[in-house]
């Protein structure tokens, strides 16, 4: 038994209004979010990188359907929550990158974190 889903969170134009101080994420904030939610489940593991291919496919196409539109998505922010595990952390932080690393360089020099999951900084 299989299952893919996907879910739209259309946030309010006005999310980013709030202030103007830079953040990490997300590294732009001239336009609004709207995180996209792909979810594929699968019973057997033998499956696994069928199905894993079969959704980065999905989103390689949804991306350029979309673009085909009219939506800007090339460069958008990608949602860390949703982002698939071969997203990388330029995709996610773009501009932001380099000084989160300065500050990851300052705050944690023998990389406590990076024995943590996700997105390495």
């Amino acid at each position: 038994m299989s299952l893919l889903t996907y879910a739209v969170e259309p946030f309010l134009p006005t999310l980013f209004v709030h202030t103007n101080t830079p953040s990490a994420y997300p590294f732009t904030r001239a336009r609004s979010l709207s995180p996209f939610q792909p979810y594929l489940s699968w019973n057997d593991p033998t499956d696994d990188a069928i199905m894993l291919d079969a959704l980065h496919q999905s989103m390689v196409y949804l991306r350029q359907l979309v673009a085909a539109e009219g939506q800007h998505v090339a460069h958008a922010p990608l949602y860390p929550n949703y982002a698939i595990s071969t997203t990388t952390a330029e995709a996610i932080y773009g501009d932001s990158l380099p000084r989160l690393r300065r500050i990851k360089k300052r705050v944690d020099p023998t990389n406590v974190m990076g024995l943590a999951g996700g997105f390495k900084i």
